[in-house]
């Protein structure tokens, strides 16, 4: 609720660089969230982005496959390559030693474009949007 009440308050569309990140978090909210978001609604919009834009453009989200999430990670990286951020919570107990393997086979699925952006690349433009480069 926090976040649509961010996105239809208008806070992203008055700070468009300000990136939201969701983490530890199950994913199974994610699609349905995009999804209303970017349904079209009555009402008058005053930002140049719909609502379901600024989601795309301004939250990311770091799934944790292997504890109960409803939709497949390879199934969210398909619909919403440029939301979802890789994280591991190792030593805690969702997390693992050997995090790049818990997301196979999704990863291999992945072209290397969107692979490089699951692994680091959407939070690098996070970063330039923002105007604090990493590189």
């Amino acid at each position: 609720m926090m976040l649509a009440g961010m996105v239809c308050g208008g806070v992203f569309g008055r700070h468009p660089n300000l990136t939201i990140v969701s983490e530890e978090n199950l994913m199974g909210w994610l699609s349905a969230f995009v999804q209303r978001m970017s349904m079209p609604d009555r009402a008058p919009w005053p930002f140049e982005l719909s609502p379901g834009e600024m989601v795309r453009r301004n939250i990311r989200a770091t799934p944790l496959p292997g504890v109960g999430d409803k939709e497949p990670i390879d199934t969210l990286l398909a619909r919403l390559p440029e939301m979802l951020v890789f994280s591991s919570d190792y030593p805690h107990g969702e997390g693992n030693n050997d995090p790049i393997n818990l997301y196979e086979p999704a990863l291999s699925a992945l072209d290397a474009e969107r692979r490089a952006s699951f692994m680091g690349a959407n939070m690098l433009n996070c970063f330039d949007r923002m105007g604090d480069a990493l590189v």
